[in-house]
């Protein structure tokens, strides 16, 4: 088994700098890296509709497979969360409501 914390480790008959190794591990490391995005965006997701439900308002469905892959609205969203970075909330919000959840 492969130490993902150790960068130097090597895979039996390999050297440190074995291209296909270090091809292989970027790979692994960048797939936990994904992972770990894709939760922390559905905690995200969480808590703004705990808030939400809190407040007796409607909560935010959002289209999970497609905000954790490639696609249109992903690229919406994570635009929105960079204007939010500027404290400019108004393209975060129009997709909120976008997926508001209706009764």
């Amino acid at each position: 088994m492969v130490d993902m914390n150790d960068p130097w480790e090597t895979i039996e008959g390999e050297t440190p700098i074995d291209p296909s190794h270090l091809n292989d591990r970027t790979i692994r490391t960048r797939a936990e890296l994904n992972r770990a995005e894709a939760e922390n965006v559905r905690k995200a997701h969480m808590l703004s509709n705990i808030w939400l439900s809190t407040h007796d308002q409607p909560l935010v469905k959002w289209p999970e497979a497609t905000i954790g892959g490639t696609s249109p609205v992903r690229q919406e969203y994570l635009r929105a969360l960079q204007e939010a970075d500027k404290n400019d909330y108004h393209l975060l919000i129009a997709l909120h409501c976008r997926f508001l959840e209706r009764s």
